[in-house]
């Protein structure tokens, strides 16, 4: 455990220029006294340059140590003597010393951690700050920083930056009270934080229109606001902001593609891939795209890439964030348009078979197969206008293609969609849409159950059907 630990490890990288101050979170910072301090996000969040700034007011008096730690600490030997070495760095008076021999658990249990704890108490406030702590996943290690967590002395503070919320004693210290937590909404930019961070790029105030689109592209995400607002800034024509913004988002998809998707499994990326033609990631219709397994691979991804984020109508359905959806789209494409195809006519029987209309006609017309989209709006709609919700109906019409008329395959279905006054009405140039409202539509509802759909305009009675009532 005597391993050198080298000296750029023990403070923070320098931070790059146009990097706004976020007085917000350290206010929160400096507010917390909870002994633990989760700062967890995804890649490029700011969670290393809003610590770097807040280190800034404590190291001044002594108070802050700093550890960066990467796949080489992966290891309870090498991480506690990084620790040790830390906190010699900042209080060389602190009795506490590397371990002479080999790292074991009996040792850790017997010497070094009670001597650790020990040797802090009643030395005055310090802050132990370890950055990448999602580098740390071997067993014993995780457990050594567990145990230490839980013990730590009066006055002393660990701050842990982490892609993912680290496991072992968070649950158990959140019962406590003894963590406080800061999380990838926390750290999102405001549009007001993010106009300044533009402003600053750019020299100038952005246009309402460009802020924008930038803010819809980015959901506030910092990497992606730096990268966008620097493409911006690179621009020698004004004129052309759509095409500035466009390699903007290009240049983003690279970012992600290199720090998200190619630090996890293949398994996780082809997962993400398949269900990428859904709108929402929940356990059923993964299966239906990904296999058993999906179920578990959604649960960690949504752990650990902290790029799916929680429906607010249902906590176990995620969506994705849109830098994350504009990537696997490009990259689904890149498979062929037979492919995509696939995928979503799988989705649509999915959500045909579980009875989500919505969903299984939005995937049949992506899919291409208008005709299984009417299918399903025939299949589903008598039952929808009886239950008075027309409204839904007006919605499953109006995903329809614009040029889209009614069936004329076969006599049965020309039968059902045939005229029925004031249920149904095409506009212009729009689509279909459903022509009552409120209680008109639940007091004609006997009717539109006995009358489905009536014709818009006149047309030639399909080959086989002419004459017939």
């Amino acid at each position: 455990m005597t391993s050198s630990v080298p000296t750029f490890k023990l403070r923070p990288a320098d931070q790059p220029p146009h990097l706004l101050t976020r007085p917000r979170l350290l206010r929160r910072l400096d507010a917390s006294t909870e002994p633990v301090v989760v700062v967890s996000a995804p890649a490029g969040a700011g969670k290393t340059v809003l610590l770097t700034e807040w280190s800034r007011s404590l190291a001044t008096r002594g108070a802050c140590a700093w550890l960066s730690l990467d796949a080489y600490d992966n290891a309870p030997g090498r991480l506690w003597a990084g620790i040790l070495r830390a906190l010699q760095h900042v209080r060389p008076e602190l009795p506490v010393r590397p371990h002479s021999g080999e790292w074991t658990l009996d040792a850790w249990l017997e010497e070094i951690l009670p001597s650790l704890v020990s040797g802090l108490d009643g030395q005055g406030p310090l802050a132990l700050i370890l950055d990448g702590v999602e580098s740390i996943t071997d067993v014993d290690a995780v457990r050594s920083l567990s145990d230490f967590l839980t013990r730590l002395p009066q006055g002393f503070r660990v701050v842990l930056s982490t892609r993912h919320v680290p496991g072992g004693p968070v649950p158990t210290l959140r019962a406590r009270g003894a963590i406080a937590e800061l999380d990838r909404h926390d750290l999102a930019f405001t549009p007001e934080e993010a106009q300044a961070v533009l402003t600053d790029l750019l020299g100038s105030a952005p246009a309402p229109d460009t802020l924008s689109a930038v803010y819809e592209t980015t959901e506030g995400w910092a990497a992606a606001l730096c990268i966008m607002g620097r493409t911006l800034a690179r621009s020698s024509d004004d004129a052309d902001t759509a095409a500035d913004l466009a390699r903007g988002r290009r240049a983003v998809t690279e970012y992600l593609a290199t720090e998200v998707l190619h630090r996890i499994t293949t398994e996780q990326r082809e997962f993400l891939l398949r269900t990428s033609v859904l709108d929402e990631l929940s356990a059923g219709p993964c299966r239906a795209l990904a296999g058993d397994r999906a179920g578990v691979l959604l649960r960690e991804l949504a752990w650990t890439v902290r790029l799916l984020v929680p429906v607010a109508a249902d906590p176990s359905a995620y969506r994705r964030h849109r830098a994350l959806s504009a990537l696997l789209c490009d990259l689904l494409g890149s498979e062929g348009r037979e492919t995509a195809v696939s995928l979503h006519r799988t989705a649509a029987r999915w959500y045909s078979r579980q009875g989500e209309t919505t969903a299984a006609v939005q995937q049949w017309v992506r899919g291409g197969d208008e005709a299984a989209a009417v299918a399903s709006i025939l299949h589903d709609w008598e039952q929808a206008i009886s239950a008075g919700r027309g409204r839904e109906v007006r919605q499953w019409l109006e995903l329809l293609p614009s040029a889209r008329s009614p069936p004329t395959q076969d006599c049965a279905s020309w039968r059902r969609w045939r005229p029925c006054r004031g249920v149904l009405r095409k506009r212009p140039g729009a689509g279909w849409t459903w022509s009552g409202s409120g209680g008109r539509e639940r007091r004609r509802s006997a009717k539109a159950a006995r009358c489905p759909m009536r014709r818009p305009s006149p047309r030639p009675w399909p080959a086989g059907c002419r004459g017939r009532s």
